[in-house]
C-alpha cells in the first residue's frame, strides 16, 4: 500500500480516522492526536469541524452581548426614571437606585440556570432521590424565606457591579474564542497549501 499523497512512496502508518495509508513524511508534517497521525484530507475535516464549533460559541456570545445590552438599557431607563423622582421629591438615595440593580443583576441568569439543568441532568438517580430528599428536608423549618432573601440580595449585588462585568464582556468577552478561531484558520490553510 502506497501513500494516499505521494502514491509513488510506500506507506509506513495509517490514518486513525479513515484507515488509508500514509508516508514517513506525511506523518511527520501532519496532524496528529495522541500521537497517532490523521491523513491530509481527515485533518481538514477536523479542523472544520472545530471551526464550526467555536464559530457556534462566537454566535452565542453576540446574542450574550444583545441580550446584555438589552438589561443595560432597560435597568438604565428604569434607573433614570427613579432618579428623576427622586429628584422631583427631594428624596434621592441609595435605593432609588435597587430596581435598575435588579434588572442588571438578572443578567447572566440564563447562563446559570443552564449550569444548573446541566448539572441536574448528570446526576444519577440516587443522587437525585438523595438531594431532592436533602432539599425537602432542609425547608421544612420555613428557611426558604431566608434563602430567597439571600438569593435577592445577591442578586442586587450582582447588579451593582453589572456596568463594570458589561464593560470587560463587551471589551474582551470574545477574545479568546477569536485567537482560537484565527490559529484553526492558519492551521487549516497550512494543510489545504501542503504540497501534495
Amino acid at each position: 500500500m502506497n501513500c494516499i499523497i505521494h502514491n509513488e512512496i510506500p506507506a509506513v502508518g495509517a490514518c486513525q480516522n479513515c484507515g488509508v495509508g500514509i508516508c514517513s513524511n506525511c506523518i511527520n508534517n501532519g496532524f496528529k492526536v495522541d500521537n497517532k497521525p490523521f491523513c491530509k484530507q481527515c485533518t481538514i475535516r477536523c479542523l472544520e469541524n472545530d471551526l464550526q464549533q467555536w464559530q457556534k460559541e462566537l454566535d452565542k456570545l453576540k446574542f450574550k452581548k444583545i441580550i446584555w445590552s438589552i438589561i443595560l438599557i432597560l435597568g438604565s431607563v428604569v434607573g433614570i426614571i427613579f432618579f428623576m423622582d427622586g429628584m422631583k421629591n427631594n428624596n434621592l438615595n441609595f435605593f432609588s437606585f435597587i430596581p435598575s440593580f435588579f434588572i442588571w443583576g438578572l443578567a447572566g441568569f440564563w447562563d446559570r440556570q443552564k449550569r444548573k439543568i446541566d448539572y441536574e441532568n448528570s446526576k444519577t438517580m440516587s443522587e437525585a432521590t438523595r438531594d431532592g430528599m436533602m432539599e425537602r428536608d432542609m425547608y421544612k423549618d420555613g428557611s426558604i424565606f431566608i434563602v430567597w432573601a439571600f438569593k435577592l440580595i445577591m442578586v442586587v449585588i450582582r447588579g451593582i457591579f453589572f456596568p463594570i462585568f458589561y464593560a470587560i464582556f463587551m471589551l474582551s468577552g470574545d477574545n479568546e474564542i477569536l485567537k482560537h478561531v484565527k490559529n484553526l484558520k492558519i492551521q487549516k490553510e497550512s494543510f489545504e497549501n501542503q504540497d501534495n
